[in-house]
């Protein structure tokens, strides 16, 4: 995970004791990857909402990353800048690390073990893609088990500018190889070369998009 030139940055961000209890599971699988070439990298946002006081933070993610997993990488954020804001820091720091992609991803999945293998492989074997989602499934949380009920496959769209989650809801039967206009920002690796084509500089998630489409609008 401390790599010091890697091929991939995979950035997250911890948000108080909200994420706490999903840290030792997607670490573990982070950590269980076949493939090593990365730095993680994780943003911590501060819960300092209107009216509360600063004692108010719940320290339990950050102390369990620093106990757990001390080459791991935080930032720390002055207070809650919202899922655009935070990556666009980290993806800036992948881009000084002159990483070659930027792995995306919520601190409440769990990896199989060759995700991140695969990922990196269709981009290294497709050059004309900017950006690869994996299949995204829902969780059993009364049973806690995974299931093959698709989550996401990535972002479609339809006319009118009407965006969607391709294949949620649906039972996973194989599915091919689908066309979609970009990842979801659950999880999805991007070329960063592509992103500084299409971006402001250090702006490649709309900032004023506080949380929620700014995957669609990217």
């Amino acid at each position: 995970m401390n790599k010091t030139n890697p091929k991939v940055v995979v950035g997250f961000i911890i948000f108080g004791n909200h994420t706490a209890k999903y840290l030792p599971y997607f670490l573990d699988s982070l950590k269980n990857q076949t493939y090593q070439d990365f730095r993680a990298i994780c943003l911590d946002n501060l819960r300092l909402g209107q009216g509360e006081a600063r004692a108010l933070k719940d320290e339990t993610s950050t102390e369990y990353l620093k106990d757990n997993y001390p080459e791991l990488e935080i930032i720390d954020s002055p207070r809650n800048s919202g899922f655009g804001r935070s990556h666009n820091k980290m993806i800036d720091r992948a881009f000084r690390l002159r990483a070659e992609y930027y792995l995306v991803i919520n601190s409440d999945a769990i990896m199989e073990p060759d995700a991140l293998e695969k990922l990196v492989q269709t981009l290294d074997d497709n050059k004309n893609l900017s950006a690869v989602c994996p299949k995204v499934f829902k969780w059993d949380f009364s049973n806690n088990e995974k299931t093959n009920v698709i989550d996401t496959l990535g972002i479609g769209l339809k006319s009118g500018l009407m965006f969607y989650d391709v294949g949620q809801g649906k039972i996973d039967e194989h599915y091919p190889n689908h066309r979609i206009i970009g990842p979801s920002g659950a999880c999805g690796l991007y070329r960063l070369a592509a992103l500084a084509d299409v971006s402001e500089p250090g702006e490649y998630f709309d900032k004023n998009m506080f949380m929620y489409k700014e995957d669609c609008d990217l």
